[in-house]
């Protein structure tokens, strides 16, 4: 028998989530002198402005924007904004150079202190990276003659390339904005050949001393991505670099950073069983665990709720501003065919009571449970960002705040796999020559050609000639007669 096996590698790419929180602190001193008298809402917007990826850690940057809506001692309605720095790191074995698009989100802000003069605030940040990882297999693909193998199909995920740009969004807004925030969401991310096409919104939401007001600014920017093709799967996520816009004679200018991958869905095929009709052989044996990037997609879906003033607190007239809202995803699942998201959208709502002549604020935790029919099995690993889109609030009978908001999720959907295989087979001890001419195997359920030939020592040639009423696939049951000459055979 020529006995010569040959071995193939295969890279596995699978989408892994890491993640980390750090503490953020910030002082916010009014100008001037002044005194805060009561503060109406805090907004706090970190992002991610740097990146070093080396081998099993990602080191970042980042900063948080700050701001706080405010009375002074004269009852004046102001804004104050601070920008706190922040660098940690992230360990993991799946991190490689290239490879990850980290995203922060403010989860938590709380007032440490406060006087009169000055105001200490402490988010919690956290930070969460996607990264391809990359595991090596050596695999049995072919035995050489005389080997009879079986195949299995394996399905993975190879990542094509990694893309990252940025985009200048002109916002169109009026001169006398007294503050604007700014943030993006992703409508669309398409592969197409050499390149990946990224559409969304930046939505600014400004004051002025009139009104407050909401711009939607469309934005599409196509990037580099060598090797994509059409039919590959783009996955991205987007989020506004720059918080602190400046004007000239066309607008203002918004910085959108965008961070995603390119995949393509591939399989391998290794050898998971083999048998020889002359030899034993010694076989390993191994099971390798991995991921598979699924699909991702984008949605959006209303979540309402409504808040009760506390007794003592002024009657609500006119809304003045939502500073300082924010969606949270608490955790992702598949359940009968759909992704399920739940979260909470927090707001604070700034309104003017005629009661006290002036402005007051209430907080608005609006908890949701958002579902998307999409190709995801139970069991499948679920991940979500998620921004609001828009931000309402209505007063009810002065007492109670409607409050509604349109979220865009943005969804990353893999699958736990394992894969069986051989990793090595070497030949054995020669097979003794069965005792007797004749012998009857019972097919069992699920038994292929392959299993009936390896339980008998015939090769599935000789098995069907033999057996020439043999239908398949087998149903379980079927009688197969198996003869075998005195004489040991030689095979080619």
């Amino acid at each position: 028998m020529a006995f010569e096996p040959v071995y193939e590698v295969a890279a596995l790419n699978g989408l892994q989530k890491s993640s980390t929180q750090l503490v953020v602190e910030a002082k916010l001193v009014p100008p001037h002198g002044e005194e805060i008298n009561k503060v109406l809402g805090i907004s706090a917007v970190s992002t991610v402005s740097a990146t070093e990826v080396f081998s099993g850690e990602a080191r970042i940057k980042g900063k948080v924007d700050f701001r706080i809506t405010y009375l002074s001692a004269d009852n004046s309605l102001c804004y104050l904004e601070y920008t706190a720095s922040f660098a940690d790191k992230i360990n993991d074995d799946g991190i490689s150079g290239g490879n990850v698009c980290l995203f922060s989100k403010v989860i938590d802000t709380d007032i440490t202190s406060l006087a009169e003069a000055e105001m200490k605030l402490s988010s919690v940040v956290e930070i969460f990276l996607l990264a391809f990882t990359a595991k090596r297999i050596k695999y049995l693909s072919y035995g050489g003659d005389g080997l009879y193998t079986h195949r299995k199909d394996y399905d993975f995920t190879t990542c094509v390339c990694h893309f990252t740009a940025g985009a200048k969004v002109n916002v169109k807004m009026p001169p006398d904005v007294r503050y604007a925030e700014n943030r993006a969401v992703i409508s669309s991310c398409v592969a197409g050949d050499g390149m990946v096409t990224v559409s969304g919104d930046v939505i600014t939401d400004y004051m002025t001393d009139a009104e407050r007001l909401s711009v939607v600014t469309p934005f599409s920017v196509e990037i580099e991505a060598n090797g994509s093709k059409e039919d590959f799967m783009a996955c991205c996520n987007v989020f506004v670099e720059n918080t602190e816009v400046s004007s000239d004679a066309e607008g203002y200018d918004v910085d959108v950073a965008i961070c995603g991958f390119v995949s393509q869905s591939n399989s391998f095929s290794p050898v998971v069983d083999a048998f020889s009709l002359s030899n034993e052989l010694i076989k390993g044996e191994e099971t390798t665990e991995y991921s598979v990037l699924k699909n991702c997609f984008v949605f959006s879906d209303e979540v309402e709720g409504t808040v009760s003033l506390s007794a003592g607190m002024p009657l609500a007239d006119n809304i003045i501003s939502t500073p300082g809202f924010e969606v949270i995803v608490t955790g992702g699942y598949a359940l009968d065919g759909k992704a399920v998201i739940e979260g909470m959208v927090r707001l604070t709502a700034v309104y003017f009571s005629n009661e006290t002549s002036s402005e007051s604020s209430v907080n608005i935790e609006i908890p949701f449970s958002l579902t998307k029919r999409a190709d995801v099995t139970e069991g499948d690993e679920v991940t979500a960002t998620a921004e609001a889109e828009s931000v309402s609030c209505k007063i009810r009978r002065g007492s109670d705040i409607d409050a509604r908001a349109t979220v865009s999720v943005n969804v990353f959907v893999s699958k736990k796999c394992s894969a069986t295989y051989l990793s090595s087979i070497a030949e054995g001890d020669p097979i003794q020559s069965p005792s007797c001419a004749f012998s009857v195997h019972v097919i069992g359920k699920n038994e292929t050609i392959w299993d009936v030939s390896k339980a008998i020592g015939l090769s599935p040639e000789d098995v069907e000639k033999q057996n020439p009423q043999l239908k398949q696939p087998f149903v379980g049951g079927e009688r197969v007669v198996a003869y075998r000459r005195r004489e040991k055979s030689e095979r080619s």
